[in-house]
């Protein structure tokens, strides 16, 4: 694996210089910086309800004269109801996200055998809300309040009938959910989104090599069209051609209003339309903010599995399993979002956190007997972990990107305590986790014919446990080590000869 990560560096690194030395692209307003664009205030909202229905029906039978030799039928039908509610907004004193989705499906299926006698029939319905939101209050004093809370509820049920001609059975399987997260901080600092902005000083300077622009443009034509530019990516629109000639002739109006434009012309609409709808639509920050605050989580879930059996005698079957854990804990985190140029930025990412976990899985019978088995896990373990990241990336237009960075995460969870009916209690549970390595991803628009599209992932993974969790080291203070290396490299080049 080692060996093929190595060639394939080999391979990329000249071809990655070449590419680097061709993109001769300074854009020609140099003096504006993206750490000094603030957005505007902006509200989007969008609700949509999909519903989708799909169904299939087969029936194969094959005779011989009068002789039945093979009969087989099958059908199903299924829904998707799906509404989904999204809202996002910026303002002076507030940054949000919201996403809201409920989902119904059920579902019916049915297969029978002629020679056999055997039929089956299934039902099954799945329905959840899943409720995410991102909510950060500012105060005068440059200070935030910070609430992220996530919301999932939902239950599974599944129904199964089957009979032949010497027994029947019954499959009754259902499982419900909740999980319920609150994360709360306070600190200082704010970050805002500057794409716009990079994009307005990338479609400016494509109108000046082409000889269009009117005037040299100044600071404030590119904080205009960036506005406009927001202004146009949160407006709900329901048709996409309309909203392709209302997105156009905004900006055009904008460019004619302020004398920004020499000639419009067929070139001029072309530069335009392709910055708008073949631009990589590429993330750029700006700020920085340094929080504090808790965590907390909980989950709660309950399978139950019913099974049936005629053969000829009765049989049943019933088991329940119970699965529950929480978490409380301190958090603290630094975020960095640095445009150094309008074509390099880096980003840091660095969590820290304290947290004290609780979980209880219990599995019991229920039928025929409430005493043949029951088995209960309680573990509780506190501990520190660390989260840090940090990427380089490279924007020389608004169609080329390159980023490469590190990413890593760090758990050690220490003097735990595990809890089993059939063992005694197990302290000093320790546990030590790390996972991480670098990315690479890049896009390259070298002409009309090539392009150029790599991504790279590599992960180190470690853990160290001497949990009961783990069957090798049940009763025993012993550790299990566990090491492994995954890597992925996905590359495409497209170069169109004729």
């Amino acid at each position: 694996m080692k060996n093929n990560f190595r060639q394939t560096a080999i391979f990329y690194l000249p071809l990655l210089m070449l590419l680097g030395s061709t993109l001769n692209l300074d854009a020609q307003i140099s003096n504006f910086k993206l750490s000094d664009y603030k957005p505007p205030k902006y509200i989007f909202q969008s609700l949509d309800f999909g519903i989708n229905l799909s169904g299939s029906t087969l029936n194969d039978r094959n005779k011989l004269a009068d002789t039945l030799l093979s009969g087989n039928g099958s059908s199903s039908l299924s829904f998707n109801v799906s509404p989904g509610y999204n809202r996002s907004s910026n303002s002076e004193k507030y940054q949000g996200t919201m996403i809201a989705i409920l989902s119904l499906v059920p579902g019916f299926n049915s297969s029978t055998n002629k020679m056999s006698e055997y039929k089956s029939r299934q039902r099954q319905l799945h329905a959840g809300l899943d409720v995410k939101s991102e909510n950060r209050f500012y105060f005068n004093s440059g200070t935030f309040l910070e609430i992220n809370p996530q919301f999932s509820i939902g239950r599974v049920d599944f129904n199964q009938r089957a009979a032949s001609n010497s027994s029947k059975s019954q499959n009754k399987q259902s499982s419900g959910y909740i999980s319920l997260s609150l994360p709360l901080s306070f600190g200082i600092g704010r970050i805002d989104n500057a794409s716009d902005a990079m994009l307005a000083i990338y479609m400016l300077d494509d109108l000046d090599r082409l000889g269009l622009s009117k005037r040299s443009f100044t600071n404030e034509d590119v904080i205009q069209l960036a506005g406009r530019i927001t202004h146009l990516k949160t407006r709900r629109f329901f048709d996409y051609r309309k909203q392709l000639i209302y997105e156009i002739e905004s900006i055009d109006s904008l460019m004619q209003q302020n004398t920004m434009v020499q000639i419009a012309n067929a070139a001029y609409f072309t530069s335009l339309n392709d910055n708008w709808r073949y631009s990589q639509n590429i993330s750029r920050k700006s700020g920085y903010r340094l929080y504090a605050g808790i965590l907390s989580s909980f989950f709660y879930q309950v399978n139950t599995n019913y099974i049936s059996r005629q053969e000829p005698d009765q049989n049943e079957t019933k088991d329940q399993n119970i699965f529950s854990h929480s978490t409380i804990g301190l958090m603290a985190g630094y975020m960095l979002e640095k445009p150094h140029s309008l074509k390099w930025q880096s980003t840091v990412d660095l969590r820290l956190q304290y947290t004290y976990y609780h979980s209880i899985n219990k599995v019991k019978s229920i039928l025929p007997d409430p005493t043949d088995f029951s088995t209960r896990y309680e573990l509780t373990q506190p501990g520190p972990g660390a989260q840090v990241s940090y990427y380089l990336g490279y924007y020389p237009n608004s169609r080329t990107y390159f980023t490469a960075g590190i990413l890593g995460y760090f758990d050690w969870e220490i003097n735990g305590t595990e809890d089993m009916i059939t063992v005694n209690d197990h302290t000093g549970v320790n546990d030590i986790a790390f996972r991480g390595g670098p990315r690479v991803a890049a896009y390259f628009y070298l002409s009309e014919r090539v392009r150029l599209q790599i991504n790279i992932n590599c992960d180190y993974l470690y853990d160290k446990s001497n949990s009961w969790s783990n069957s090798y080291t049940v009763n025993s203070d012993q550790y299990l080590k566990n090491h492994s290396f995954n890597g992925s490299v996905n590359s495409a080049l497209t170069y169109s000869l004729f």
